[in-house]
């Protein structure tokens, strides 16, 4: 036994241990590598770059990036062991980028085609960019904004946006281009965006489409007006059809004409913008990687990619290696959780917690399927037990703490406040100031709606909860082909958080017992006048007793 998990234990690194490790920890990345320290620091510096000039050009509420860690390798060689498989080989590809909710990961080498893979990466990274503000786009907006800004060049401060793709050129040209509806009606499981023969043409067009509403010159109306406006209506759940009229104040049959005017054209303008923010890869600071962290990161690299293998008894080994880390731990539950077992999953997640974990996702996961248990047919008047509600708001706390800008730990520590036996003023206080930075979100207007029917504002509290109910990404509901598949870097198909639809079921929930609750006892009672007021002007207060 102890020569099979010796041979575990080194399995993982071996390969890679030839050359010394550095790492380094920038505003955004963690950053794992064996390549020269000059080569690492080109790379991380793009990254940043690319990140803070892409928030700029398309800017939006604050919000929290998950860990993202960056692997570096030296040459070819390192790489191969980690590269994604087909037919249990590995596959011919330059770099790797996965998304799960607690971490993603970026794998590289150095020595590769760098301009192949540098896109692919900036591709992906928009998608985590664009679901961290909270964006649940669909799929031809989605792609159609990755494909569009993926071929960001950079030149002292100007920076080139829209930069033709000559696929994409040479698909329009000699394709057919679909019919909007049908470009607006595929899904991550439709033929058109997964065989390799129909799904040209979906990228084409969903690139020509950003291209359109963001460099062309339409009339009465400036470059790239009405973008965000399609942005916003699309995430509060209207249909393609219905948001392209309300921001562009066209019909989808209009647009349809202009966009294939614009193609027939051929002219595709180039944004260019003068954004200072160069870094100087110099100041990215690398230290030798401790031992155990790097054959902890190299563990959790390789499942994240492969998903099988000895990743659990690597993991585990790891644990008895350094029971103070609690970083093993912190894989262990994404690793269960892959796997169907959330409640080993959450004890997990329960031991990272007590071992320190600087990772604000732990507790907000923990607090989410904490309060998740008792929210299913919840009544206003339900209050959640004392040592409950201290241990959600201390989950949660800590999240907020760890990372200010998390808006699901908002959303969720808005709930726990509504349902707790005595709502905290200043931290009710403080939800309010959050709600006017982060937008109207479900969860947290579902929050305010419990609050102001427990102060009496039943007003305010039956206008949050008609807004709710009005809104249709609270009262959608997931199907029976709601599962989602996407194609990831390289045809490699894996299950993946960004593009999975985000379904409200306890906001539409509460939204509906707040109604019941504000109906008139006797129904032929007429219902009181609501009043002159300003539902944005709105204080909730609660008094500290």
């Amino acid at each position: 036994m102890g020569m099979v998990v010796a041979w575990v234990l080194l399995s993982a690194t071996t390969v890679v241990q030839a050359r010394d490790w550095m790492y380094a920890k920038t505003a955004n990345f963690e950053v794992y590598t064996n390549a020269p320290k000059v080569d690492a620091r080109i790379l991380v510096a793009r990254l940043e770059r690319f990140r803070s000039t892409f928030l700029q050009i398309l800017p939006g509420a604050p919000f929290h990036q998950p860990r993202t860690t960056v692997y570096i390798f030296d040459d070819e060689r390192d790489f191969r062991p980690y590269k994604p498989l087909y037919q249990g080989k590995p596959m011919d590809i330059a770099g790797v980028f996965r998304g799960f909710p607690d971490e993603v990961v970026i794998a590289m080498a150095a020595s590769g085609e760098l301009d192949r893979v540098i896109p692919t990466i900036y591709h992906e990274f928009i998608h985590l960019l664009m679901h961290a503000r909270g964006y649940r786009l669909p799929p031809w907006l989605n792609e159609g904004i990755a494909e569009f800004y993926e071929t960001m060049e950079f030149s002292g401060d100007e920076v080139l946006v829209g930069k033709h793709n000559p696929l994409h050129i040479t698909q329009l040209t000699r394709g057919r281009m679909m019919p909007l509806a049908k470009l607006f009606a595929v899904t991550h499981g439709s033929p058109d965006y997964n065989e390799s023969s129909r799904m040209g043409m979906f990228y084409a067009q969903s690139w020509a489409f950003v291209h359109y509403c963001l460099t062309a010159d339409r009339k009465g109306r400036k470059r790239g007006e009405g973008f965000n406006e399609l942005l916003a209506y699309l995430q509060l759940g209207y249909s393609a059809e219905e948001s392209v009229q309300r921001a562009f104040g066209m019909s989808a049959a209009e647009l349809e004409a202009d966009l294939g005017a614009y193609v027939r054209g051929g002219r595709y303008t180039v944004g260019r913008y003068n954004i200072p923010g160069a870094i100087d890869p110099k100041s990215i600071g690398f230290q030798k990687a401790d031992d155990f962290a790097r054959d902890v990161a190299l563990t959790n690299l390789k499942w994240r990619i492969h998903q099988n293998g000895s990743a659990l008894l690597e993991l585990r080994q790891w644990v008895a290696r350094n029971p103070e880390s609690p970083r093993p731990h912190e894989i262990i539950a994404t690793l269960l959780n892959y796997d169907g077992e959330r409640l080993r999953s959450m004890q997990s997640l329960e031991e990272a917690a007590k071992l320190g974990s600087e990772n604000p996702y732990v507790y907000a996961k923990l607090a989410e399927d904490s309060l998740r248990q008792y929210l299913s047919g919840v009544r206003p008047s339900f209050r959640l037990p004392p040592e409950a509600s201290a241990e959600l708001r201390a989950w949660l706390d800590r999240a907020v703490q760890l990372a200010p800008n998390y808006t699901d730990a908002w959303d969720w520590l808005a709930l726990t406040e509504a349902f707790s036996a005595k709502p905290r003023p200043a931290m009710v206080q403080t939800l309010q100031e959050k709600r006017m930075v982060f937008g109207n979100r479900p969860r947290l207007l579902a929050g305010f709606s419990l609050l102001a029917l427990r102060i009496d504002q039943k007003t305010f509290a039956e206008h949050l909860a008609d807004s709710l109910l009005a809104t249709p990404s609270v009262m959608k509901r997931p199907t029976a082909r709601s599962g989602v598949r996407m194609q990831g870097v390289k045809n490699q198909n894996s299950r993946n958080w960004m593009q999975r639809a985000e379904y409200y079921p306890e906001v539409r929930g509460i939204a509906q017992a707040v109604k019941r609750e504000l109906a008139p006892k006797d129904p032929d009672a007429k219902k009181p006048a609501r009043g002159e007021y300003r539902p944005a002007e709105v204080v909730i207060e609660f008094i500290e007793e």
